[in-house]
């Protein structure tokens, strides 16, 4: 298992033409496939309050963006869910092996792509297929998952046969019973062992993440 950061340059997405030009960073912290083409974003990001009002009608007026339910402006924290074009670069991704912890935009026209990834493989496939497509990629930082990082024998079987199934993939390939099934085991035993490992490996891979010290106090 392998920990790895790519910078992916995306000129068509909303999120990386609207960072650099307002100098912030905007977090994706959950996303969704929505039918073939459109991805439902839940984003947060940190402005001045001033701001707010100028961000938002800016992302209604991204010629990506279709929809924007906002959530939360409180104290120049904007949190909302915006619905635009999925781009290739986002559609490749989630139909890789990789995973994302984390996906962040640092005031500039790049996406960073915090991934888990099973296997060198799964990587070298994911970042081919950018290139193919045309999207610029830099493999920031590659290294294995620590040791102190152990599945159970019953975790480790679980969560390979969940990411060669396509369980995690969005959208699943295969049902938590299908899963189940195929293993032979309950369906509460497939999600508790989803569930406990990949707690493990996602936050042995944070706590290895340097402080990002701008962020303090907010």
């Amino acid at each position: 298992m392998l920990q790895a950061v790519l910078s992916v340059s995306l000129p068509e997405c909303w999120i990386t033409t609207l960072a650099p030009r307002h100098r912030v960073e905007i977090r994706i912290t959950d996303r969704k496939l929505v039918g073939k083409d459109r991805m439902r974003d839940l984003f947060e990001a940190f402005l001045p309050k001033a701001l707010v009002p100028r961000f938002l009608e800016e992302i209604r007026a991204n010629p990506a963006v279709r929809d924007l339910e906002v959530i939360s402006t409180q104290r120049g924290r904007v949190v909302g869910i915006a619905e635009s074009t999925n781009c290739g670069a986002c559609s490749a991704l989630v139909r890789s092996n990789c995973f994302v912890a984390a996906a962040v935009c640092r005031r500039s026209p790049a996406f960073e792509w915090n991934l888990i990834v099973p296997d060198p493989g799964a990587l070298r496939r994911l970042r081919v297929r950018l290139q193919q497509d045309g999207y610029k990629v830099r493999l920031l930082r590659v290294a294995e998952v620590e040791d102190a990082v152990r599945l159970t024998p019953r975790q480790a079987e679980i969560l390979s046969a969940a990411v060669k199934g396509g369980y995690l993939d969005y959208p699943k390939r295969i049902r938590l019973e299908e899963l189940a099934t195929r293993l032979g085991v309950s369906k509460s035993t497939v999600s508790e062992a989803l569930r406990r490992a990949l707690t493990k490996i996602l936050g042995a891979y944070f706590d290895t993440l340097p402080v990002d010290r701008n962020q303090g106090g907010r």
